[in-house]
Parts: structure tokens; sequence; C-alpha cells
């Protein structure tokens, strides 16, 4: 098991060198996502880890530094499918506590390109205090 800091900066202003919080467990060849703050794909894919693998993404609470990077990752992801001709291995799990917060993120990316028309499918869960997986 691996585990990939992306970003370790929460509830502040910016900070030079530093983004939103973000981290990956690697486990099993698949990604599991923590949280998804800002620039947190770019700092993956020039971590050089493979978007593709991500199994699930995990939101704590859906604060901005938390989820301000959440529709880039899965923007980035549907385009290494594009480029990549590629497919991830199986649909990503979503587990969000606010359901609207990823109802928004959606609209937002249906109104870029071909309406986020993907070869991927992500699984939206609302979630609560307990155990989620």
């Amino acid at each position: 098991m691996k585990l990939y800091i992306f970003g370790s900066c929460a509830g502040t202003e910016p900070m030079p060198g530093r983004h939103h919080t973000a981290f990956a467990l690697e486990t099993d060849g698949g990604l599991y996502w923590f949280d998804a703050g800002e620039n947190c794909s770019y700092t993956a894919h020039l971590m050089g880890l493979d978007l593709l693998r991500v199994r699930a993404v995990f939101i704590s609470h859906t604060h901005m530094d938390h989820i301000g990077g959440l529709g880039n990752l899965f923007w980035n992801i549907r385009k290494l499918t594009w480029v990549h001709s590629r497919q991830p291995e199986r649909d990503i799990e979503l587990y969000i506590p606010n359901m609207s917060s990823w109802d928004a993120i959606l609209a937002l990316l249906k109104n870029t390109e071909d309406n986020f028309r993907c070869k991927l499918a992500i699984n939206a869960h609302g979630v609560s205090d307990g155990v989620l997986f």
C-alpha cells in the first residue's frame, strides 16, 4: 500500500508550494482518493499516477478546500479516456456528504465540451457519519 499526498493545506489562505487537501491510497492496483482539493489531479498526474485507476473518491465534507478540485479530477479522467483510447478499469464510486454539491459540480461539468459525455460511470452516494466502505 502506498500513500500519495497531493495537498495538505486546509482552511487557510493560499500558501506557497502547498495545495488544498487531497490524498490517495494505492492498493491492489487501484487508487482510493480522499478529498479533492485544488490541483489534486494535476499533481497526481505529474507524480506519474494513472488517473484511470481511480476506483473511489471519498469526500470528508463539502468545504471548498476539500472539493475544489473534484470537478477537474473527473474532467481529467474523462479527458484521459479519450486521449489514451482506454476506459477506467471499473466505475468510479463517489462518496459525498452533500449530494447537492455533487449535483452542482455535475451540472458544471455538463456545460463543458460534449455535455461531459463519458466512457466512465461515476456512481455518487450520499453519506453520513459512520462506516462507509
